[in-house]
């Protein structure tokens, strides 16, 4: 049955119907019956009196007209025409049809890819959302880009707490120091970490080596000593000490500070702990109190 219209050319091959010759250079060309238009004379195969004619020096094509060089006679016998179909393209793929496995690896440069396609804002018609973009977990945000395309590093773990007002105490054992400023005297919380003041506990987000410090002046100590310790999920065997000197009524201030390095986990937590050795009273003088740290790496 012959093609509605303009058939298909790639890797279509048949042989025509028969043509029977008159005096003329001229005939149109049939396949089932119905007007067969070949990509060019490039693509048939013609035999004349038994002998294969050139493509463009022989015959030539428009649309589905052949037209010899010279006129034929009814003497003549056309023996066969063959189709080839475009057998040196694989033609125009149909919409939709080339898939991401068909494109090699590293074909696509730059040259390939039209002036605009690709902006700061959008690939091709695909809007980027440049508020934030995730790294692979999609759930951290591995930077942030603002509206002026101008990349932000992501902000790192660190903080600073202050003490105000004064914290005192009157007893024997350990007592958690509340430090509960988080904006003032050069006081923040920043990255992915969580303080409750009410607790003084600070919940870490993101696993890694910290760095972590404290210090806290305390004043009118009635006696014994203190030790300040650095607390890690609440284990005061192997946390970080620093002693004091021992008090007495007539010493007015002293200042205590513990530094160490901790490789923490989501989920852990840290606070600050000041143990007295007897039921002494002493104050934890504010604005002089601070617990501070930051992620290492």
């Amino acid at each position: 049955m012959p093609f509605i219209g303009q058939q298909p050319t790639t890797g279509a091959y048949s042989k025509l119907d028969a043509i029977t010759t008159s005096a003329t250079a001229t005939y149109n060309l049939l396949l089932d019956g119905g007007a067969y238009s070949p990509a060019s004379a490039n693509h048939l195969m013609v035999s004349l009196n038994g002998v294969m004619q050139a493509p463009q020096d022989s015959f030539t094509v428009s649309g589905s007209t052949i037209t010899f060089a010279s006129a034929l006679t009814s003497s003549d016998s056309i023996d066969f025409i063959m189709a080839l179909g475009d057998v040196l393209n694989v033609g125009t793929p149909s919409d939709g049809t080339v898939t991401a496995g068909k494109i090699a690896t590293n074909a696509v440069t730059a040259g390939k890819i039209a002036s605009g396609a690709v902006t700061k804002s959008k690939i091709g018609t695909t809007e980027l959302d440049l508020a934030t973009i995730k790294d692979s977990t999609g759930t951290n945000t591995a930077m942030t880009i603002d509206s002026n395309g101008t990349v932000l590093m992501p902000q790192k773990p660190a903080w600073r707490l202050g003490l105000s007002p004064a914290q005192s105490e009157t007893t024997t054992g350990a007592h958690d120091i509340l430090f509960n400023t988080t904006t003032g005297q050069n006081c923040f919380v920043q990255g992915n970490l969580t303080y409750t003041p009410a607790t003084g506990i600070l919940d870490i987000g993101v696993a890694g080596v910290y760095q972590i410090n404290t210090v806290v002046r305390i004043d009118d100590i009635s006696g014994g000593y203190l030790v300040l310790r650095i607390s890690i999920n609440n284990d005061l065997t192997g946390a970080s000490e620093t002693y004091s000197i021992e008090g007495s009524p007539s010493t007015s201030y002293q200042t205590l500070t513990a530094s160490d390095t901790f490789k923490l986990s989501v989920g852990d937590d840290i606070k600050i702990t000041i143990h007295s050795s007897t039921d002494n009273s002493f104050t934890i003088a504010d604005n002089t109190a601070f617990f501070s740290g930051f992620l290492v790496g």
